[in-house]
């Protein structure tokens, strides 16, 4: 008796051991830098500086070396995309300072830079396995930015598991719906003007040039929250900055990209 229930007792330590390991190894990045980004994101709140700002001010004045950036809500240049559609070199991209942490800043484009589908196939999707995950982290990644540029970009940890999906690491990504609502407070901050390369996409495919006066220039882009009780639809901003409880269809090609991105500001 004593020693068939010191079996049970091995074995039952066994199956602990099996059972820990296979959770520590679900995911690409450690546990230590997912607590790190969790702890982070609860902490958050609205910034008063980013729901009372307008970023679309032309008399904000717009810094060119991210050593400059000191507070968020600052304006700054870094990498370059064609952004006035007149076939000419492309523009420096100007970015939005989110955040602010260890050294590092979150940065959110000014403007819509493109319009991409979420995912090419009308499926069941992720943010770990959407193309719009894989166009910012290869295509336009190497687009926009020079290799000394690209190493002032962090490949961060992105926390996915309060939307029902895996966590990656990512160099460039979309705000979750969560981040989205925190970060901007009010849906007037939220609210985004595409750039005339954009515009030519996120305006024109559905009949969206209608409405420019309506919604005064601004237009949808997407979130990495996919809707998780109906398979192929994730989140959106409207064009008036608010988020809907229903998502868009993943495939839909007019919605608009706001890369986000850690950076080195050291």
């Amino acid at each position: 008796m004593f020693i068939n229930k010191r079996i049970v007792l091995i074995g039952i330590a066994a199956l602990a051991i099996i059972s820990f390991a296979s959770c520590s190894k679900k995911d690409d990045v450690s546990n230590d830098e997912l607590e790190k980004t969790e702890s982070v994101a609860e902490e958050f709140s609205p910034s008063d500086t980013l729901s009372k700002m307008n970023v679309y001010d032309s008399e904000i004045s717009v810094l060119d070396n991210l050593e400059e950036i000191t507070e968020i809500g600052q304006i700054v240049k870094l990498g370059s995309y064609e952004q006035m559609n007149d076939g000419d070199m492309p523009e420096p991209i100007e970015w939005i300072v989110m955040d602010i942490n260890d050294g590092k800043a979150l940065l959110l484009s000014r403007y819509v830079l493109a319009a991409q589908p979420y995912s090419t196939v009308s499926a069941e999707v992720s943010w770990e396995t959407s193309s719009v995950r894989e166009w910012l982290n290869s295509e336009f990644l190497d687009t926009a930015f020079s290799e000394n540029e690209k190493g002032r970009v962090q490949i961060s940890p992105v926390n996915n598991t309060d939307d029902g999906g895996m966590n990656t690491a990512d160099s460039v990504f979309l705000l979750s719906e969560k981040e989205a609502k925190n970060y901007f407070g009010t849906d007037d901050s939220r609210a985004a003007k595409a750039t005339a390369y954009a515009a030519v996409s996120v305006y024109t495919l559905k009949g969206f040039t209608e409405d420019k006066e309506l919604y005064n220039g601004n237009c949808r882009w997407w979130l990495r929250t996919p809707q998780n009780d109906e398979t192929g639809l994730a989140k959106e901003v409207r064009a008036i900055g608010d988020i809907l409880s229903k998502g868009q269809d993943v495939t839909n090609t007019d919605i608009g990209v706001r890369p986000a991105m850690w950076v080195s500001i050291k």
